[in-house]
């Protein structure tokens, strides 16, 4: 599948192309290792491609990241999952 058409579906309804950069700010924020990082995008971006799909809703991003972080660590997966429902429940 084209990179380019890898459309993420918000929960708003709202979509814009996939970006593996975002991966990147969370693995950066929660303080992984470049080793880490580089593993987590590399599975979740191959994960988004592999979906049977051109448009992929955010939850199952979510839902990607928690299970490599959770590989990683569970302390990880739960900091990765409260910031994601505070920014759910704040409309963000």
């Amino acid at each position: 599948m084209n990179e380019a058409k890898l459309i993420v579906v918000k929960r708003d309804g709202k979509s814009e192309t996939f970006d593996e950069n975002k991966l990147i700010r969370i693995c950066e924020s929660l303080g992984l290792s470049e080793i880490q990082q580089d593993n987590l995008v590399t599975n979740v971006t191959n994960k988004v491609k592999a979906y049977d799909g051109d448009v992929i809703p955010t939850y199952l991003i979510h839902d990607y990241v928690y299970e490599e972080l959770s590989k990683i660590s569970d302390y990880f997966a739960e900091q990765f999952d409260w910031y994601y429902k505070m920014n759910k429940a704040e409309g963000k």
